[in-house]
């Protein structure tokens, strides 16, 4: 499973050398929603916005022009 992360305006976060923001959704590889979660507080403590699956967030993503980035361990 994958979950996709969103940022608020003032949330800014450097990962393994990419730059996401507000602009930017991050994906995250799980084996459930709950471990996907986990790992957003791991990466992004409690600075982001909202949580989506691949579901929810292909409706959204007009308003991501940075597109997806995926986050690895």
């Amino acid at each position: 499973m994958k979950i996709y992360i969103t940022f608020g305006f003032d949330h800014i976060h450097l990962v393994n050398e990419k730059i996401l923001d507000k602009d930017t959704v991050a994906e995250i590889d799980c084996v459930d929603y709950k471990e996907g979660r986990k790992k957003a507080f791991k990466y992004f403590e409690n600075r982001f916005a909202t949580s989506y699956t691949k579901e929810h967030i292909d409706k959204l993503m007009h308003w991501f022009p940075n597109g997806i980035v995926k986050i690895e361990e």
